[in-house]
This record gives structure tokens, C-alpha cells and sequence, in this order.
């Protein structure tokens, strides 16, 4: 199975580079109507504290753990290395450790750093799981702050303290659940032994499970994330499910809260109905720059994507486009009046010309000089171009779920 590995440069060359890597992921492709932050805010949502950057939940078990041994190790000592560089080296080894491990094993997926496994030792990842957990980690209430991965890593070096890093309430800090686990940076996680790297594993042990998916139910109790980690039987039926359109299908027959359910039928039919704009916006790319089979080939699937929108009548004319602006509070105004437009248009059966200037106009107003389809432009258009469906993150949650499923021995 082919991979990618990447190079730690300056700080600069690492952010070019990990966004390009982004890109790379299914919901991370060009964003090139603008849409991105409306299936951004459906994500969190429903699985708060996730990205499509994240494989396995074992990371929300390490990365702590790495900052737990740091304070056993120099807590009461009088120096001590920077927090910084310390768990930058210790990373660098977990990351190579599992890397090695799991190198050639193909049923195995989602290390990270798998294609360093074997490569000299000056290679590292640019962006590493500290950084793609970190959010995670603070909502689910592993580590209690408020700051970045940075800000927190650079107090403590400033300030040369583990105190200084609590932010706990006095109501926190008598948390049951969490009695024994917190320690001085601010963080909860089950005992951490001094040779809890040895023999390591990227499957969760039952402690491990256990606490994961209790921190996220006590934290994201009414999200759907929290909600199917409550009931076993939830749990099943989410990892099976193929991707998210089926998984809301199923669902939506669930006894799950109302609330959830409207989310979820709202994320469906939005996916369905946004769909048509990008094969319209890949209809004009053809027409501008492509051949005449890859023409005909992308008007088929936009006659096969019209027959099948239309055959449901509700679809179009229940569909809540103001509830779903609602939920991206940070959606341009182009961008509003493009999605009620297109809306508008399907509902009216307006011509195809309209909903192409509509693509159109929407790109330019989203990309502007870097637009492919503006005024001048020389591109090439041979496949498939920008957002192709919306998952809504739920490939990697269902990775998540599973672990956590099978470290409880479901």
C-alpha cells in the first residue's frame, strides 16, 4: 500500500507542506465552491474533537502519556530540558517505534509516520500527533486548557513550572471519575507506568478504552459521537455501516435524540444537493479545457445526478437551506446567497446556463486570482476536479469508534 512521509524543514516549509498533505485527504480536497465550512461545522457537531487527519484513537492515549512522563522524570528535579525539545525527541521515537512495528503488515492501518519505519534517523514528521490530536484532547478533557498545543508548550518553558499549566475548577478537581488521574499538567489519564513504551501496540488496552470513551461521553455526552459510545449495540452498527450517506439511513430508525437526527438528515440532503453544483463546476471545466469524451462523460453524470434528485420531490422543497446556513456562523456572504441561489434554482427547475454562472461566479468569488475559471486561464482537465461527496469526517470516527469497541472487548 503506497504512503507518503514527509520532511521537517522550517516552520514555514512545514505549514506549505502539511497543507498540501491535507489536501490529499477526502475531505480535505480543493475547497473550490466554498463549501468546506459548512461541512466543517456539521463535523463538529456531531463528532466534536476529530479531523480528517486523525487515524487511531491510541494517539489520544500517547501523546499525554509522553507529557506524564516528562513530570515523573523531572517534576522535583532542579533542571530539567525544555518541554519542547523533550517531546520532540520522544515522539520522534513512539512514532518510529509503532512505524517499525507495523512496517509490511497491511492489515494494520492508520500509523502514523509508517513510511519512515527503516529511513535514517534525521527524518521526522512535520506535523505529528500532538499537533492533529490536540483539539481533540482538550474538548474530550485529557488535557484541561484553553491553550494551543504552542501556547501550552511554550508557558511551561517560559515559565519553567507545572503548576502554572492548571486550569482546573475547584468543581473539576473533585471530578470522581477522574480522582487519581489528574496530575500537574492539568492532564487525566490512567496510571502510566516508567516502561509503558515497552511492547507497545497501537490497539487499546481495556483501561485505555474504558477511560476514552468515558472522557468523551462525560464531555460530548449530547453529541452523536458521545451518544453512540453510550449504548453498545450503537456502537456495532456504526462500524459497519460502508460511509455516512447509509450510516444516516440507518440511524435515522434509531432511538436516538430528535436534535441528532435533524443534524444528520440535514448533513445527507445537503451532500446530495451540493453535489449537483460541483458536477455542473467540472461540466464548465470540461467545456473550457477538456476533451470531448471527458465532456460527455461528466454530462452523464449530471443527467444521472438530475434524474435522481428530482425523483424525490421532497427533497428539494423541504430541504432547510436557512437551518443549514444557521450552523456556519462564519460563512461569507457570497457564499450564503450562492447556496439559497442554488437552492433556489434546482427548486425552479431554472436553466442549466443559470446554475453554471451561478458555479461559475461562486469560484471566482471564493479563489478569485487563483479561480481556474477565470478570465484568461490556461488549465488542464483531465479527471474529476474539487469536493467529490461529504463524509463529514465519518471514515475517521468510525476508525476511532472501533478501537475504542474493540479494546472494550466488544
Amino acid at each position: 500500500m503506497g504512503g507518503l512521509g514527509w520532511i521537517d524543514f522550517s516552520p514555514e516549509h512545514r505549514n506549505r507542506v502539511s497543507s498540501v498533505i491535507d489536501l490529499l485527504k477526502p475531505e480535505g480536497r480543493i475547497d473550490e465552491l466554498g463549501i468546506g465550512i459548512v461541512r466543517n461545522a456539521i463535523s463538529d457537531i456531531l463528532f466534536p474533537g476529530t479531523s480528517t487527519i486523525q487515524t487511531r484513537a491510541k494517539y489520544f492515549i500517547l501523546i499525554p502519556r509522553m507529557f506524564k512522563e516528562y513530570q515523573i522524570k523531572f517534576e522535583n528535579k532542579k533542571t530539567k530540558p525544555k518541554l519542547k525539545e523533550y517531546l520532540r525527541q520522544r515522539e520522534n521515537q513512539i512514532i518510529r517505534i509503532l512505524a517499525e512495528k507495523y512496517a509490511g503488515n497491511d492489515d494494520i492501518q492508520g500509523i502514523i509516520g509508517i513510511t519512515l519505519a527503516g529511513t535514517y534517523k534525521s527524518r521526522e514528521l512535520a506535523r505529528k500527533p500532538s499537533t492533529i490530536y490536540w483539539v481533540g484532547l482538550r474538548l474530550f478533557g485529557i488535557i484541561r486548557t484553553s491553550l494551543s498545543f504552542t501556547e501550552y508548550i511554550e508557558k511551561h518553558d517560559r515559565l519553567e513550572s507545572f503548576v502554572d499549566l492548571l486550569e482546573m475548577t475547584d468543581d473539576e478537581k473533585g471530578d470522581d471519575r477522574d480522582a487519581g488521574y489528574d496530575d500537574a499538567f492539568s492532564i487525566s489519564l490512567p496510571d502510566v507506568s516508567r516502561a509503558w513504551d515497552e511492547g507497545l501496540k497501537i490497539e487499546l488496552t481495556y483501561e485505555e478504552a474504558d477511560f476514552l470513551k468515558n472522557k468523551i461521553i462525560d464531555t460530548q455526552g449530547d453529541k452523536f459521537i458521545g451518544q453512540i459510545l453510550k449504548d453498545r449495540k450503537l456502537m456495532d452498527i456504526f462500524v459497519k455501516v460502508k460511509n455516512f450517506s447509509n450510516m444516516c439511513d440507518v440511524f435515522l430508525e434509531k432511538p436516538i435524540p430528535q436534535t441528532t437526527k435533524t443534524i444528520l438528515k440535514l448533513a445527507k440532503d445537503f451532500d446530495q444537493i451540493i453535489h449537483g453544483a460541483h458536477i455542473r463546476y467540472n461540466c464548465v471545466l470540461q467545456k473550457r479545457f477538456g476533451t470531448e469524451a471527458k465532456r460527455d462523460e461528466f454530462l452523464t453524470k449530471w443527467q444521472d445526478w438530475w434524474e435522481t434528485i428530482t425523483a424525490d420531490g421532497a427533497l428539494i422543497r423541504d430541504f432547510d437551506i436557512e437551518s443549514l446556513i444557521e450552523l456556519s456562523n462564519t460563512l461569507r456572504p457570497f457564499t450564503r446567497a450562492f447556496l439559497r441561489n442554488w437552492v433556489n434554482g434546482l427548486r425552479k427547475s431554472v436553466s442549466v446556463e443559470y446554475l453554471d454562472r451561478l458555479v461559475t461566479e461562486q469560484e471566482l468569488a471564493n479563489k478569485g486570482g487563483k479561480a481556474r475559471l477565470r478570465m484568461g486561464a490556461s488549465e488542464k482537465a483531465n479527471n474529476w476536479i474539487g469536493i467529490d461527496g461529504l463524509s463529514y469526517r465519518f471514515p475517521v470516527v468510525r476508525d476511532i469508534v472501533n478501537d475504542i469497541k474493540h479494546g472494550l472487548g466488544y
